[in-house]
């Protein structure tokens, strides 16, 4: 007779199967909850840099130069206002509310209206819906009414309020993600960046050289020598293109 050996054989008991799985479920979940931060992270990041691409489409950035020179460039400085919606600022051709093309003599043979003194586009990186182009948030908020999904409001002789609606894709909210961004008060464009542009547009226009009131920001026609303008100290002589 062969005999047979058993030995004892050991295996997990019920309890410690249940702290594996729990363990198990809060590795998992940690692990989720850092990817779905780290992505939402990503995407108010991306949605900050439209932001500020949207602010330079509008307005460009005064404090570029050439030749010591500001450069005044975007849709305020070439039209001379404020958009009315963010898909003038692809679109320079309108019929009615719809955007029809960036191209004046396409334009006018179609018995469109054109954005006088538009030379965009102005946004880039734009992204496709249905065939329609768009300028979206990170979140991908999405609206008809010409404004890429963003929250869009002009206050009379205050300035331009542009708002990503954030995660919960509605106004307001709170939490990291679902609050608007930037915050209420706000302004991608203020009156005080329509003056300043004005005062740099109309240097240009101005016969030169000339003294400018650095404080007033304004040329200064009753001081007509370099002598008199550089004897104030808050006045400058100097030469424009």
């Amino acid at each position: 007779m062969i005999n047979k050996k058993y030995k004892n054989q050991s295996g997990f008991t019920l309890l410690e199967l249940i702290v594996v799985v729990a363990v198990l479920g809060l590795v998992t979940s940690l692990a989720t909850d850092f990817v779905i931060n780290d992505t939402n992270q990503k995407r108010f990041e991306v949605t900050q840099q439209r932001f500020s691409e949207i602010k330079y489409a509008i307005i460009g950035n005064t404090s570029h130069a050439i030749n010591g020179q500001p450069v005044v460039r975007g849709f305020y400085a070439d039209t001379d206002s404020l958009p009315s919606k963010l898909d003038e600022l692809v679109y320079g051709c309108f019929d009615g509310s719809v955007g029809n093309s960036s191209n004046e003599s396409d334009c006018s043979s179609a018995g469109h209206t054109w954005i006088t003194g538009w030379k965009g586009p102005y946004l880039r990186d734009l992204q496709t819906v249905g065939g329609e182009l768009y300028f979206q948030d990170g979140w991908g908020n999405h609206s008809t009414d010409g404004n890429f999904g963003w929250s869009f409001t002009i206050t009379s002789s205050v300035g331009l309020s542009i708002q990503s609606v954030g995660l919960d894709r509605s106004s307001g909210g709170s939490g990291a993600y679902d609050e608007d961004y930037p915050g209420s008060g706000v302004y991608v464009v203020t009156q005080s960046d329509q003056d300043h542009i004005d005062y740099l547009k109309s240097l240009s226009a101005t016969p030169n050289p000339i003294c400018i009131n650095t404080v007033a920001e304004a040329v200064d026609l009753s001081l007509s020598s370099q002598l008199a303008c550089e004897g104030l100290t808050d006045h400058i002589w100097a030469t424009y293109p």
